[in-house]
């Protein structure tokens, strides 16, 4: 069976606009969608619960939320794409993470920090071009090729120097395909 798209949503409009990408996108590849809503409820949110009935129960009755409503806009945008849903009582990040092992992509919202994008073609070494570009970029995206060596680095040089010098989020895209 094909990777699934995995989108992490938490009831914000951003995850929701997320959601819609994402289910488009799987419509495209032909490959499954799985909703993942992951919280460990911080003591902070505990004030939103109300008093009278089991945090516990109202924990779970606002996920299902979350994820119900996700799943409606998914299924009415595209009905046709294989639609799975998660809670995960994990970090977001964390379970995110954990998904990104069975996922062909993890998909995220903005969080309402605008974010669009711009292509940008230089000609140029690609090291300094890109680093160059990411001083004014929320996002920098970059392929990488998968390796055939199992003892080589598995990154080449300039996706590693893209992660550990860019100032801002880095992206690596994976050829598609396994290595073999």
């Amino acid at each position: 069976m094909d990777l699934p798209l995995v989108v992490g949503i938490d009831g914000s409009p951003d995850a929701l606009r997320a959601v819609d990408w994402a289910a488009d996108e799987a419509a495209l590849r032909g490959c499954p969608l799985r909703l993942l809503y992951a919280s460990l409820w911080a003591p902070y949110e505990a004030s939103a619960l109300s008093p009278g009935s089991s945090p516990r129960v109202q924990r779970a009755s606002a996920a299902q939320t979350v994820v119900s409503t996700a799943e409606g806009r998914a299924r009415s945008r595209r009905p046709e794409v294989v639609l799975a849903a998660d809670v995960c009582n994990e970090d977001p990040v964390h379970g995110l993470v954990d998904a990104s092992d069975r996922a062909a992509a993890i998909i995220v919202g903005s969080r309402g920090h605008g974010l669009s994008g711009v292509l940008l073609v230089v000609e140029s070494r690609a090291r300094p071009a890109l680093l160059q570009a990411a001083a004014h970029a929320d996002l920098l995206v970059v392929g990488a090729r998968r390796r055939r060596d199992p003892m080589a680095l598995q990154l080449g040089l300039v996706n590693h120097a893209m992660l550990h010098y860019a100032p801002c989020t880095v992206a690596v895209v994976p050829a598609e395909g396994r290595a073999g």
